[in-house]
């Protein structure tokens, strides 16, 4: 058993770095920060505007493979989403009704691919994933 640590902070750039996100949602990432088990996505709007919409993600547990997020937003970015959700139809991650999930096997696997994930916690402001090796 093994336990592989990460701030969300990481997560978000593991996936950037490795176009694990739609690049039209991927471009539109300015900055990832993270307070309090709450990790705060601010993104450029699709209208062009020069200031950031803080996108908010909440830790809702781990289920089937998947790291799943609840999607908290502002009345815009609630009037968008539907449209967003569809960038996000296949793939490691994808976005439905307000909750963003990640599939983790997908995320790590390939680079770590005699581990099988057994659990994920939230601890402080950083998440813990435990292993057993296959």
């Amino acid at each position: 058993m093994a336990t592989i640590t990460f701030h969300p902070e990481e997560l978000f750039t593991f996936l950037r770095d490795n176009n694990l996100l739609p690049d039209n949602i991927n471009r539109r990432i300015a900055r990832v920060k993270s307070a309090g088990g709450v990790i705060v996505v601010d993104v450029y709007p699709v209208l062009k505007l020069k200031k950031t919409l803080a996108l908010t993600l909440t830790y809702r547990g781990f289920e089937n493979d998947r790291l799943l997020f609840a999607v908290n937003a502002n009345p815009l970015i609630d009037f968008v989403l539907p449209l967003i959700s569809k960038s996000f139809e296949q793939g490691a991650v994808t976005l439905e009704r307000s909750l963003l999930q990640i599939d983790v096997h997908t995320l790590i696997g390939r680079h770590f691919s005699v581990f099988v994930i057994t659990g994920v916690r939230q601890k402080d402001d950083h998440f813990e994933l435990t292993t057993r090796h296959e």
